[in-house]
């Protein structure tokens, strides 16, 4: 069961994966990739026909003596039935096959990354999220401390009034400083429920689910936020973007070579056998 009003980072991450729509599309281009690949590679199998027939025909009857005398009857076979059996294999299509092999293989690496980067991407706007609400909730526990002292010091200047020790003006500058930093706790407090919506848009949740974030996660000296360090890491040694830009490249080269291919001559293989059976 997920506490929404108590959501940790890991289980939001988990939340937005499974709900986000261009994270589900690229998975299902992922799987069309895979799957296009696959049908390539069904080319390299031998292209099967089966065909059957069957034909009837008549007795054959010759008029020698003209129509109105009684013509020759010649006897047939009258059924006929065709069975023919026919297989082809590409054997040499000055390498279109093989290089459009490889082209299908490198979709199916970039649709890969590109769900990869979607993916990071989406942790990073979350782990975002987290971190400035987490920043908003510490100036308010600030303010908050604040306002402790500042309940603590209205009760010493009031007694001080009382002794004459100190004026009017004191007492009220002491109300003031609290009132001030009871509207800026406020104004804090809002700022969290805005950043609380947008992360509850992020994670493609109902307008009607109401959420607030748990980040006492993310203060921890011995705990590090979670999926930091391997989407820098990512982000350093293996961006998603300049794969994808090699690879791009990769591909205009194998684009190349099948054009190539198509003004080259082609070699198919084959073989029939045909069977007839007259009844």
């Amino acid at each position: 069961m997920i506490d929404y009003q108590h959501l940790g980072l890991k289980q939001a991450i988990e939340i937005g994966l499974k709900n986000n729509k261009n994270i589900q599309i690229s998975h299902l281009k992922q799987e069309m990739s895979v799957t296009k690949e696959k049908d390539l590679k069904m080319e390299k199998l031998p292209d099967i026909e089966f065909h059957t027939s069957y034909n009837q025909i008549t007795n054959l009857f010759q008029h020698q003596n003209g129509v109105f005398n009684k013509a020759t009857k010649y006897d047939v076979i009258n059924g006929m039935y065709d069975f023919t059996l026919s297989a082809s294999i590409p054997v040499y299509m000055g390498g279109k096959i093989k290089n459009t092999e490889k082209k299908a293989a490198i979709d199916t690496e970039i649709s890969a990354l590109k769900t990869h980067l979607d993916e990071r991407q989406l942790k990073m706007t979350i782990i975002t999220a987290f971190l400035q609400i987490h920043h908003l909730k510490e100036q308010q526990s600030l303010i908050n401390d604040k306002m402790k002292e500042d309940s603590v010091n209205i009760k010493q200047v009031k007694a001080l009034k009382a002794n004459g020790v100190v004026t009017v003006n004191e007492v009220l500058r002491t109300s003031l400083q609290l009132s001030n930093h009871k509207m800026s706790w406020t104004e804090l407090d809002n700022d969290i429920q805005i950043a609380e919506h947008k992360l509850k848009t992020i994670l493609s949740l109902p307008e009607n689910q109401e959420i607030h974030v748990n980040t006492e996660d993310l203060i921890s000296d011995n705990v590090a936020i979670p999926y930091v360090d391997e989407l820098t890491e990512t982000a350093l040694n293996k961006n998603e973007s300049v794969e994808i830009t090699h690879k791009n490249l990769s591909l205009k080269e194998l684009d190349q070579k099948i054009t190539k291919a198509n003004y080259l001559p082609k070699i198919t293989a084959g073989g029939e056998y045909f069977l007839n059976i007259r009844i």
